[in-house]
């Protein structure tokens, strides 16, 4: 199979000559040591070399801003974009994004004078079609957009938009409802360029728990989202849910729009992988699992090596399981220990599986 057949048929619950690799390639130091410099912005030729280097499945590639589109730069750290957020950057704390640090919406007179962008502006899959035209159907090309929660939360603040739960409920509805619409259409221009798959990015939850009560989330939320899902599958486009943090109590609804894939599963946040492949057996691709805030930044090698033994026995054993950090690859962690990750992977995940015992690998 290649690259893009293993990663595709694992996506759809199938199960494929092995178990396919894939991560959010947002380590600085990992392009450094493996393409010997730093990418500087993040970059589809940049991205593409890195997963040849280390023999991934897949690729992530983001929508882009219009052509004529320049972020209004502030200072040295802080910019505005084309949605009028501003965002802070420190490669140092967060690369490739920033923080949101100031939103353009934070009630209904604003909204009035709000001026969405234009979904279908020139230049919105550039980032798609070079990838495109420099992958030569080897990797499965990821398409990303945001999904509704996460859309309206950037603009207002999460904060503004736990207090418009109750101050102007209809408002939220409204800008979500503009938001879905805005990115369907970016998730077409995506599929047209040639993206395999599309990553619906909707961040619910954290470490600690959903954002909001099961009731809004099912009012203010699901809807959109289902809507958005649901078109995209009427394309006939796999649908990869990255939503992190403690999803238990919105994993039935999740699971019930048709994803096809749930990423990453963050075992940090309480997520047991193998209570959802219980939960929901081979109906729902498994991507990630191995924790990237301890394992793969505090550990050894091998204590890395137990970690993917643990994820492939929990998940992979009948394919529909893609191998991945439980979040992102990043600088915290040891260039030695990303290597670990997939260098287990090779190892161990060829079908049919054959697993040893993860007792030996106890640290010392």
């Amino acid at each position: 199979m290649t690259p893009r057949e293993r990663f595709l048929t694992a996506v759809r619950g199938g199960q494929p000559d092995r178990v396919p690799m894939f991560d959010f390639l947002f380590s600085p130091a990992l392009y450094e040591e493996i393409l010997g410099h730093h990418p500087g912005d993040y970059n589809v030729c940049d991205a593409l070399a890195l997963t040849m280097a280390l023999e991934l499945d897949a690729v992530v590639v983001f929508w882009d801003a219009p052509r004529n589109h320049q972020d209004r730069r502030l200072n040295e750290q802080d910019s505005v974009d084309e949605w009028g957020v501003t965002w802070r950057q420190d490669w140092s704390i967060s690369w490739p994004t920033g923080a949101p640090v100031d939103h353009p919406i934070q009630d209904r007179s604003d909204w009035r004078n709000y001026t969405v962008p234009d979904p279908q502006a020139p230049g919105r899959a550039d980032s798609v079609r070079e990838a495109v035209n420099l992958n030569q159907d080897k990797f499965a090309i990821l398409g990303t957009v945001l999904g509704p929660f996460t859309a309206v939360y950037q603009i207002t603040g999460l904060e503004r938009f736990c207090t418009l739960i109750y101050d102007d409920p209809d408002l939220l509805q409204e800008m979500a409802v503009a938001f879905t619409d805005f990115y369907i259409e970016v998730g077409r221009a995506l599929l047209e360029a040639g993206a395999d798959a599309l990553i619906v990015a909707d961040d619910h939850a954290g470490t600690a728990g959903p954002f909001i009560s099961l009731h809004h989330w099912r009012t203010l939320v699901l809807p959109h989202f289902t809507r958005m899902v649901h078109t995209f599958r009427r394309w006939d486009a796999p649908v990869i849910m990255h939503n992190d943090g403690d999803l238990r109590l919105y994993l039935n609804d999740l699971v019930a729009t048709g994803i096809n894939a749930l990423h990453p599963v963050e075992r940090n946040a309480g997520m047991d992988l193998a209570a959802i492949r219980r939960r929901f057996g081979q109906a729902l691709c498994l991507i990630g699992n191995v924790n990237n805030k301890t394992t793969l930044v505090n550990g050894a090698p091998a204590d890395v090596e137990r970690e993917v033994i643990e994820c492939l026995r929990a998940a992979g054993q009948c394919g529909a399981y893609v191998l991945a950090s439980d979040h992102s690859l990043h600088d915290t962690m040891p260039v030695d220990n990303i290597l670990a990750l997939f260098e287990a992977g090779r190892r161990y995940g060829r079908y049919p599986l054959r697993l040893p015992d993860i007792e030996r690998w106890n640290s010392p």
